[in-house]
């Protein structure tokens, strides 16, 4: 089986905000919401898998399309962007509010490229932050006031009405690009450890792929304070042209109890395959240290490339997935990814490859995963592969168990897919018993879907 990396859809304005990344994967406005009731276009299967929500249902696809990671308020409403679709093309911030029926209602908060020349943003993606208020935040990796190099953006409700307001535009004309270029991952803050809502008040942090000195990334914070938001880069990537702490960071960060910041990046390290990093602060200054770089055995058998974020069990192991190495894919000579954990062992980080996908013929167990790993009340790993499965190659949820991996759920098991296609997002927890996710693709039109399965 041939595995491929997922290119997203995309128009011709589109494609010029991902020329850096393509091969990877201001004014205030107000939107009408677009309402439709989310249905169940499939049957429950033996693990209790449905779908929620199906995207561009209509083929100019209002409601968006290839929906991204979601977050949840507490009481279980959803919330997530799709990376285009929309009134303008430019992708879409939506909501599916939970009702009393177990079902869901679908409500488009907002669409970007809603000002000229999308000045609001353009190609949202990663999961959005809820505070208590219910306001959102994230990032968008195209428009801005370059018009192509991302923003950060805030969307509040004022009286029953979303009203979007860019915090930060990258990259401006007037400048150097020393502040990131081309946001793409999710952002977090301090307290997402304890899983409670952001207080609005605390920094938020993030990262770029691009920009800083040596253009190999930055990770940064945005802090709120009486003039608006503050906004500072904590590390620039390379420094010096050095990139053995990793270069091209990819994925969310993921804070720790002790306000440390762990994250990912695609390149780097010892070897160029990437590295795991931590972020510490001490005396208000920032430093950044490799604590696993890939490609260290043979063929890459311990992973490289690796994606998305991590997750950290109660000890402080942490989990991830990279997307390459590990067992070698037919007409793939980098591997279909591995699952890796990495522990703490006297002032040093073991690295231990769980599973390679791409292990059971045909890559039925799954092959190139591209985002963390849930970990469950049992201690169970759950979570996604873009590619594998079925023959037609669209994707599995899998769970890591006790040291058994299994294939929980096989996309695209009829014409059209309409369960979805290509999982590239984490999973989150409904808090009812269940696990929701997105599909990138999949549907009559291929916008994606959201779905729900009960381990």
């Amino acid at each position: 089986m041939t595995v491929a990396h997922i290119r997203p859809h995309a128009s011709g304005a589109q494609k010029s905000a991902t020329r850096n990344f393509a091969a990877a994967f201001g004014t205030l406005l107000v939107l009408p919401l677009l309402v439709a009731l989310a249905t169940t276009t499939t049957p429950a299967s033996a693990q209790g898998f449905k779908v929620v929500y199906m995207f561009c249902e209509n083929r100019l696809c209002p409601d968006g399309y290839s929906p991204s990671d979601l977050a949840a308020d507490t009481a279980g409403n959803l919330f997530g962007t799709t990376r285009g679709g929309g009134p303008s093309g430019g992708g879409t911030i939506f909501e599916l509010k939970h009702r009393a029926n177990g079902r869901y209602k679908f409500e488009q908060l907002y669409g970007f490229c809603s000002e000229m020349n999308c000045l609001d943003g353009q190609l949202p993606g990663g999961r959005p932050v809820v505070d208590v208020s219910g306001n959102l935040y994230g990032t968008a990796l195209g428009g801005g006031t370059s018009g192509y190099n991302g923003v950060v953006w805030e969307l509040k409700r004022s009286h029953g009405v979303w009203k979007l307001k860019v915090l930060h535009n990258f990259c401006p004309p007037e400048g150097d690009c020393s502040d990131g270029v081309e946001p793409m991952a999710s952002l977090t803050y301090t307290s997402a450890v304890t899983g409670a809502l952001y207080d609005g008040k605390s920094p938020l942090y993030g990262v770029t792929p691009f920009g800083g000195a040596g253009f190999q990334g930055v990770v940064f914070q945005l802090t709120p304070d009486k003039s608006g938001w503050d906004f500072q880069v904590l590390y620039t990537f390379c420094p010096g042209g050095n990139c053995g702490g990793g270069a091209v960071p990819n994925g969310p960060l993921l804070p720790d109890a002790a306000g440390n910041l762990y994250g990912m990046t695609y390149g780097g390290g010892s070897a160029s395959r990437g590295a795991v990093f931590e972020l510490s602060q001490s005396g208000g200054n920032w430093s950044e240290s490799a604590l696993y770089s890939f490609c260290q055995q043979a063929d890459c058998v311990d992973g490289e490339q690796p994606s998305g974020g991590l997750a950290m069990d109660g000890t402080g192991v942490l989990f991830g997935t990279a997307s390459a190495g590990g067992n070698f894919c037919s007409g793939n000579n980098i591997g279909c990814g591995v699952l890796f954990k990495l522990a703490p062992n006297g002032g040093q980080w073991q690295q231990t490859v769980l599973h390679s996908f791409c292990s059971e013929s045909n890559c039925a167990d799954g092959a190139t995963p591209a985002a963390a790993p849930f970990i469950d009340t049992n201690g169970d790993l759950i979570g996604t592969a873009q590619f594998g499965g079925n023959a037609d190659s669209k994707g599995v949820v899998w769970r890591f168990s006790g040291g058994n991996f299994e294939a929980m759920h096989k996309f695209c098991r009829k014409s059209d897919c309409p369960d979805g296609a290509n999982p590239a997002a984490a999973l989150i927890s409904d808090g009812a018993g269940h696990l929701i996710g997105t599909t990138a693709y999949g549907g009559p039109n291929n916008g994606g879907s959201v779905y729900e399965i009960a381990p």
